[in-house]
């Protein structure tokens, strides 16, 4: 990141560059995810999404999409496939509105600054209803 005492350049790269690249890219992604499923896994009614799960298929998954809400178009996710894929788990709206919470925290105490966070929580609310069953 650059220095907030030099503001113009950090206007014209923040107009040119992603999120992803903004905050570091790679080594950024794989840290918030895994400070994002820690948090996550200590919640017994959240944690039992993933029971039974590959985890390091589901950190990939995460590492991907994060990617992808952060502005990295490593992957295009389609609604049809995420759909499929999370209505075996019947995530309650509730419970998607928790994980948003968690996430929304993990990005601010990793050093992801408020307006950017909104940014990204727009994406996922993007897929709110291709995720929520009940």
């Amino acid at each position: 990141m650059e220095s907030k005492n030099n503001i113009h350049t950090v206007q014209i790269k923040s107009a040119t560059t992603t999120l992803f690249d903004k905050y570091g890219g790679v080594k950024l992604v794989v840290k918030l995810v895994r400070d994002f499923q820690s948090e996550i896994l200590l919640r017994p009614h959240l944690a039992h999404y993933f029971q039974g799960l590959d985890l390091a298929s589901i950190t990939e998954h995460s590492i991907l999409f994060l990617s992808f809400a952060l502005g990295k178009p490593a992957k295009v996710y389609m609604t049809r496939e995420m759909r499929d894929f999370h209505a075996k788990f019947h995530i309650k709206g509730l419970h998607f509105d928790e994980i948003s919470d968690v996430l929304k925290g993990t990005l601010l105490t990793d050093g992801v600054s408020q307006a950017d966070v909104n940014l990204v929580m727009t994406h996922l609310d993007k897929v709110r209803d291709v995720i929520v069953c009940e």
